[in-house]
């Protein structure tokens, strides 16, 4: 499923506030997501850009939060290729007793 993008403009945003924000939206997403399907199935990528640190017009602040936010789904699919897959504790019970 493909998802929206939208951008947030936040005067005095810090990089570490930021991130904190970040991780705060994806647990939002996540739970609300489990609340309704019953799964995680949604989750949020996102990528930021500070001026004048990382550009002064919007097209390079654009570009670079952009860029960001590609590489989070990247890592994200990386992450997620490394986790074994859950055992349900109720089908372990039930291979062990058979």
């Amino acid at each position: 499923m493909g998802g929206d993008e939208f951008v947030i403009i936040s005067p005095g945003m810090t990089p570490t506030g930021a991130e904190k924000h970040a991780l705060v939206l994806d647990a939002c997403a996540g739970a609300t997501a489990q609340q309704i399907c019953g799964e995680r199935v949604l989750s949020v990528a996102i990528g930021t850009a500070f001026a004048p640190e990382d550009g002064a017009s919007a097209e390079e602040l654009l570009d670079i939060a952009d860029k960001r936010m590609y590489a989070a789904k990247e890592a994200r699919k990386r992450s997620m290729q490394m986790v074994p897959p859950m055992v349900n504790n109720s089908d372990q019970r039930l291979a062990t007793v058979n």
